[in-house]
């Protein structure tokens, strides 16, 4: 069977998890990645602790030991996959950043068609040769756009800082915006509500993330109300209301970053629920942790 030479994807699930459900402490002696599409998740990484969120892409590298609590109902996409050498120096610029939060639509995009594609059979064994190498291929694309993301420091579609890494004086700041979304958010306002000038605050936003506060607000906006849009029914209009924007300035930031209006975002980005799939006939599914 051909593959890809360079990376060979052993096993993939898009699994959901109940709230307070935890897997223990272990680790694996390949790479794993995964990339959360609903939920809330704490991820204990090394002697990191992490709190995960939708959009979130966690890259784990062989021999790392990690462990999960489930705070809400979550799903995964969860690849594990082994790297030729001759690849590690090309993608080791991500492996500085085990938690990103991807909202590049190029790279969300591709993600969902590989779970599109392990969608097209309920086993790995009647995945065509093509395919497989296809999901190989699109892995490593995958790995190769964070690169690209990391190296050109674009932070308003990729917050490459995890949360709990940001130095003290913003988080706060980042933990307001979040918590009001749906409010008449300003300069002005932020400016009122904690000990920073206007003038210190564009300062503080474009040393840590690269982007100024109103960036950084829009950007998580839209987060958001991609994330109701993909597990909510909630109206068009009641999601930007939601979010603190008006429904035809959603639309038009919609259109902007992922090309699609939000009825048609909502139709090509809702993932099915699926249980493991093995890709590799070398994958051992005893070493799969117990939940």
């Amino acid at each position: 069977m051909v593959r890809d030479s360079q990376l060979n994807v052993l096993w993939m699930s898009g699994r959901s998890y109940q709230p307070m459900q935890t897997i223990s402490h272990h680790k694996h002696q390949f790479y794993q990645a995964q990339y959360v599409v609903s939920g809330q998740i704490e991820l204990t990484l090394g002697h990191e602790h992490y709190k995960l969120v939708p959009g979130n892409w966690v890259l784990i590298t062989p021999d790392t030991p990690h462990e999960y609590t489930f705070l809400k109902q979550a799903q995964i996409i969860d690849w594990k996959f082994n790297i030729d050498p001759s690849l590690t120096p090309i993608i080791a610029p991500i492996f500085q950043y085990p938690v990103l939060k991807i909202g590049d639509s190029a790279i969300t995009m591709n993600i969902t068609y590989i779970l599109q594609l392990i969608q097209k059979s309920e086993w790995a064994t009647l995945l065509d040769a093509k395919t497989l190498a296809l999901i190989d291929s699109l892995t490593k694309t995958v790995l190769l756009q964070l690169v690209q993301l990391v190296s050109t420091q674009n932070i308003f579609t990729s917050t490459l800082i995890a949360h709990n890494t940001l130095p003290a004086e913003v988080k706060p700041v980042i933990t307001y915006i979040e918590q009001h979304l749906s409010d008449s958010l300003t300069l002005e306002e932020l400016a009122t509500h904690f000990p920073y000038s206007k003038a210190y605050l564009n300062q503080l936003f474009r040393r840590t993330l690269h982007i100024t506060p109103n960036q950084f607000i829009q950007q998580e906006r839209l987060r958001y109300g991609k994330q109701l849009l993909e597990h909510t029914d909630q109206t068009i209009e009641a999601i930007a209301n939601t979010v603190g924007l008006n429904n035809n300035y959603f639309s038009k930031l919609l259109l902007k970053y992922e090309q699609q209006t939000p009825r048609e975002y909502r139709r090509t980005v809702r993932l099915s629920h699926r249980q493991n799939v093995i890709l590799s006939d070398d994958f051992d599914v005893t070493t799969q942790p117990q939940s």
